[in-house]
């Protein structure tokens, strides 16, 4: 039986942020994120979306329009124990040619699987994948960049609440098993 709903990880967060910001960020995190997702033949192009490169690198798909950045991994603790439950993420789509839109929501791996976070209880509308068979790259893009996540960037659901970064990691080192 499952000890929590999906509807617990919906923590959304909508935002513009300045194209400046955003991209004094992007290359960085770009580059660490297109090392990871290569051997995939998966790579964010330089307007940060999504793209899938045949094996022979002449035809390219583009996957959704928006970047990923992974920002913590999810745990949930149910009393009895702490399970790893997911990943939140901020995802970038260009807004106009002077803002990004940025939304920041923790996805379940129930959610990840199923791809049912890409409806508007999750995110808004204009944020998509551009066909419904590309889905699985993106599952993979967002599984697989959550390796540049650092140790202390977890989030714990406990008493239906969220504790953050040292309060998750001190939450969960001095988490006792009966």
């Amino acid at each position: 039986m499952e000890k929590y709903q999906s509807e617990d990880f919906i923590e959304k967060y909508v935002e513009k942020v300045k194209n400046s910001v955003f991209e004094y960020r992007l290359d960085d995190i770009r580059t660490k994120i297109n090392r990871i997702l290569r051997k995939e033949n998966l790579y964010f192009d330089d307007e940060a979306y999504l793209v899938l490169q045949s094996e022979n690198k002449e035809n390219e798909t583009r996957v959704c329009n928006f970047f990923i950045l992974p920002t913590h991994n999810l745990y949930i603790d149910d009393g009895e124990r702490i399970n790893e439950a997911g990943i939140a993420v901020e995802l970038y789509s260009q807004f106009n040619d002077e803002k990004y839109k940025r939304i920041v929501v923790n996805l379940s791996d129930e959610a990840i699987e199923k791809g049912n976070w890409l409806t508007t209880a999750y995110i808004d509308r204009d944020f998509f994948v551009y066909k419904p068979d590309l889905y699985r790259y993106l599952r993979i893009a967002i599984k697989l960049s959550s390796r540049i996540l650092k140790k202390e960037a977890k989030k714990v659901f406990y008493n239906d609440e969220w504790l953050e970064d040292d309060e998750a990691v001190e939450h969960i080192s001095n988490y006792q098993y009966d």
